[in-house]
């Protein structure tokens, strides 16, 4: 227990350390970024933005034992606690005009949530200890996971440097703007399901059997959230900027759209993200991720032309889809791990999100509750959800009531005796079968 106690202590002030080195590097290249990118007022937004490295190096011990005791529960009040209230902040700063600011004020808003709800749960505190032998032995196994960031951190942000140079700050606050309601959606509807898989992956690595199914089913589940919240943020797109953005940003509809489009790939994608780096096998998908990001940043020599933020973001959701069947063969070529009969399982989700979008498209052209922007919105959202919900029944009954039926029986497994769990299963099977 010493031994772990000086460990994670050391990780603790190994990373305060990396943040607060990271808040102090925004708030320094504050004054030369602004002058690079001719944006005096970039210089009070660095100065604020400055604030999350470390709140979020705060949290990272915390963090990780609630993942270790995997603590699901308070891993998901975590995430949609944050989200959500963060949105709140962020969606009231921006109806008041705070522009750029309502932005950095959401992510620092759910950071803080972040850090009340995981410093509450975790039970430990820091102690004044540290060993360089210790921090080394704790981070030595995620630079995996570091260059897997990295990477990913290139592909994210050199975009905006190019975009910044060839089309102007406007056009880069468009795309800010886009990438910042996608990360939203995804992170209201996808994430609390899916941040709890790599440690059920890594405690079942050698059972294959168990890993495949687990991976379907949540794929499954995910996609049952995101494709209708996709096929809703699409179609309402022309009521909600409006109302909660204002008119200036009702030019980024169209690049919306793609984005939210593209996101169609993600839960596939960090299942099996998650399924390499259970097995420790993350260099591979870091190879692909590389490669992936190389051609993307090609991509950009479209942004000259005209249109061009719309033709880089149509390629980019393309290469997205392009490279989901090289993850998939090489998951099941590494792990035999086939998750190919999961993604042709997901048609009746993908059709009864096209008939909810449609039924949402019709609503409005037909002109129905268009004195009111909110009424208008709300009614549009609950004939969309109805739609989806009706289509679901038809079409996915059965599966819906596997999965709600597979959730069960991992909760009881962990609350009830053997007798007690067997005579559930059975009632379960019966409810299923009728």
């Amino acid at each position: 227990q010493m031994k772990e106690e000086l460990t994670l202590s050391s990780l603790f002030w190994s990373t305060l350390v990396a943040g607060l080195s990271l808040s102090c590097f925004c708030v320094l290249t504050s004054h030369p970024l602004a002058a690079y990118m001719n944006q005096p007022r970039l210089v009070d937004l660095l100065y604020q933005f400055s604030v999350l490295p470390t709140l979020l190096s705060l949290s990272v011990v915390p963090n990780m034992l609630i993942l270790k005791n995997l603590d699901f529960k308070i891993y998901t009040i975590r995430t949609l606690a944050a989200a959500i209230i963060g949105g709140i902040v962020g969606i009231v700063m921006a109806i008041h005009d705070y522009g750029t600011y309502a932005l950095i004020w959401q992510q620092i808003t759910q950071y803080i949530v972040i850090n009340m709800v995981v410093w509450s749960s975790a039970h430990w505190h820091p102690h004044l200890v540290f060993s360089f032998s210790a921090a080394r032995k704790a981070i030595i196994p995620g630079l995996k996971m570091l260059a897997f960031n990295i990477v990913s951190f290139c592909d994210g942000e050199i975009p905006r440097f190019f975009i910044s140079r060839v089309l102007g700050p406007t056009v880069l606050g468009i795309y800010a703007f886009v990438l910042r309601i996608q990360s939203a959606l995804l992170s209201t509807t996808i994430a609390p399901p899916l941040s709890v898989l790599y440690p059920a992956f890594a405690q079942i690595k050698d059972n294959i059997k168990e890993q495949q199914s687990i991976a379907g089913k949540a794929l499954f589940i995910s996609c049952l959230l995101l494709f209708p919240a996709i096929a809703m943020a699409c179609a309402t797109a022309e009521i909600y900027i409006p109302l909660f953005f204002k008119d200036k940003w009702v030019s980024s509809i169209g690049l919306l759209q793609i984005y939210f489009l593209a996101s169609i790939c993600w839960p596939s994608g960090i299942i099996i993200r998650q399924l390499f780096r259970a097995h420790n096998q993350l260099n591979i998908f870091l190879k692909i991720k590389i490669v992936s990001t190389i051609i993307g940043l090609a991509l950009l020599f479209v942004l000259p032309y005209p249109n061009g933020l719309i033709l880089y973001g149509i390629f980019m959701a393309l290469l997205g889809a392009a490279f989901q069947p090289f993850y998939l063969n090489f998951l099941k070529r590494r792990f035999k791990i086939n998750l190919w009969g999961n993604i042709r399982g997901l048609w009746p989700i993908c059709l009864s999100a096209i008939a909810a979008y449609g039924a949402m498209r019709l609503f409005i052209h037909r002109g129905y509750l268009s004195d009111n922007a909110w009424a208008k919105l709300f009614g549009t959202l609950f004939v969309g959800a109805g739609a989806y919900g009706l289509a679901g029944l038809l079409l996915m009954y059965k599966k819906i009531m596997m999965a709600a039926n597979f959730f069960k029986r991992e909760i009881f497994k962990r609350k009830m005796p053997k007798k007690a769990i067997a005579e559930e299963l059975s009632q379960l099977e019966k409810e299923a079968n009728t």
